[in-house]
């Protein structure tokens, strides 16, 4: 279920998921889990999301997750709401997930589920996930 997780995080704090362009700079996410119904730590990181994979985040995040044996099956926004669902499937995982909420050009505050198996043990995933552009990249 790590590998999910990873990518369902990915999916967020790679830049704030937004359909078109994000702000490029850096962003700081907060990420709360709960696996099979149990709290996992949470998380907090900041990331520098430079130009060119703030352009066309979509596009960089489809082959990022192809890298890793996922694809987008579905990803819509309208009037900043995202609905995204992925599929991964690999020796280890099996599992379809779905994101929604709200996202702008310099934040995102998403819920999502994911669900499948894990090395064939059935695990269900529900994520909370917040970020926001705090400024420009440090050279």
């Amino acid at each position: 279920m790590k590998h999910l997780l990873t990518i369902l995080v990915f999916v967020c704090a790679a830049g704030a998921v937004y359909g078109h362009a994000i702000q490029p700079g850096v962003w700081r996410a907060q990420n709360s889990v709960k696996l099979n119904g149990v709290p996992l730590p949470d998380s907090e990181n900041e990331e520098c999301v430079p130009q060119a994979k703030a352009r066309d985040l979509r596009a960089t995040l489809a082959k990022d997750l192809r890298d890793k044996g996922c694809e987008l099956t579905q990803w819509k926004v309208k009037n900043k709401k995202l609905q995204a669902s992925l599929r991964c499937k690999g020796d280890d995982i099996d599992a379809t997930g779905q994101l929604a909420g709200d996202v702008t050009d310099r934040m995102y505050d998403l819920s999502g589920e994911a669900s499948g198996t894990w090395r064939a043990i059935p695990a269900t995933l529900a994520v909370r996930m917040t970020g926001k552009w705090v400024g420009a990249c440090r050279m």
